[in-house]
């Protein structure tokens, strides 16, 4: 079946680790190989069973503004950047682009890693070492069917083995513009855990920022092979998708700053105003790193255009980061006005002067 990609190397995996701790004496070694071993037993459960099958909803009101408060709470130093995105857009209308762009570009499997490969080459050295790495020792998978769960790629790292797993589905039988740019994606998440394991057990803001920022720059890197303007299109929809999620995040945040004000008074929740205002509905939500992320990878993309070393730099620092107030540090050295509608406009440019 296909949601079970990857089980039997993982197994696998599992059986050598379990091998390893029978003869291992060093205590800080055995602890690392049990951590592991949970780890691959987490990452079966996920694979076997449907994540995104549970409901949320099945919980009580307070118990999911609980949840989302606790989640809410890491990410909110950084919510300025998705004020500055919505107000840099919300005078810039959305163009319709035409329907003639053609979108799929003729590649098998093999072909589609060994251009992912090449644009990391052409990126940065480092990058792409750990690019080799992961296919000399990673179980990488594509699929040719629909999204399954409106879930595009996954990614799975294994610190003491440094074993990653990539899952990938294209929409029809072969690679288009946008499962290139996710390819891209998923293996930045590879190339981020190898240069720093620590904090990938971290589920933090930082892993999505330098995966946006692979994603975004490898837009031109293939508009220049394939010259289609289906790269441009797929990043033009992506960028529209963003700020309609970002809008309706930061609603969100303002139930949530007021979720907590009634919280400290000791009030009911379920009873309150705020009941009605928020949406339980969470098939379609969208999680606070990864459009933090967008945001933040935007803002040095548009450095790489003109700084293409600072950027780069900044990108590593961040990687290596391994706490949220070092993050924010590092950010300091990126121009904290928005960028977005300069990206936007370099897109519309591309699409639109013909």
């Amino acid at each position: 079946m296909k949601n079970n990609w990857g089980v039997n190397s993982l197994i696998e995996d599992e059986k050598k680790l379990k091998e390893a701790l029978k003869i291992e004496t060093d205590l800080e070694k055995i602890i690392k190989i049990k951590d592991a071993i949970k780890l691959i037993d987490s990452y079966i459960i996920d694979i076997n069973l449907e994540k995104n099958d549970f409901n949320k909803t099945n919980l009580s009101f307070d118990e999911i503004l609980t949840e989302e408060f606790e989640e809410f709470r890491i990410y909110y130093p950084y919510v300025e950047y998705l004020e500055k995105f919505k107000n840099a857009l919300k005078k810039d209308k959305f163009k319709k682009v035409r329907d003639n762009i053609q979108t799929d570009v003729r590649l098998n499997k093999n072909e589609h890693i060994e251009l992912i490969g090449e644009f990391y080459k052409s990126l940065d050295e480092e990058f792409y070492n750990c690019f080799n790495r992961i296919l000399n020792n990673g179980a990488i998978k594509f699929y040719s069917d629909i999204y399954s769960n409106d879930e595009y790629g996954i990614m799975f790292f294994i610190d003491y083995i440094e074993k990653i797993y990539i899952k990938q589905f294209y929409y029809r039988n072969q690679p288009d513009c946008e499962s290139i740019t996710t390819g891209v994606h998923e293996f930045g998440h590879g190339v981020a855990a190898l240069m720093n394991p620590k904090r990938y057990t971290d589920n933090s803001l930082q892993r999505e920022i330098e995966t946006c920022f692979f994603e975004l720059s490898c837009t031109d890197f293939y508009e220049e092979i394939f010259k289609t303007n289906g790269f441009y299109l797929s990043a033009y929809e992506y960028l529209k998708d963003n700020y309609c999620d970002i809008i309706c995040k930061l609603d969100e945040i303002k139930i949530l700053e007021e979720y907590s004000k009634l919280n400290k008074k000791g009030k009911i929740i379920s009873n309150s105003k705020l009941a009605s205002k928020y949406n339980l509905d969470y098939a379609d939500r969208i999680p606070y790193n990864a459009i933090m992320g967008y945001c933040i990878g935007i803002n040095i993309f548009e450095l790489y255009k003109n700084d293409k070393e600072k950027a780069i730099w900044i990108l590593k620092q961040i990687i290596n980061s391994n706490r949220a107030n070092e993050c924010i540090t590092i950010l300091k050295n990126v121009d904290t006005k928005s960028k977005v509608l300069n990206y936007k406009r370099s897109l519309e440019e591309r699409l639109f002067s013909k």
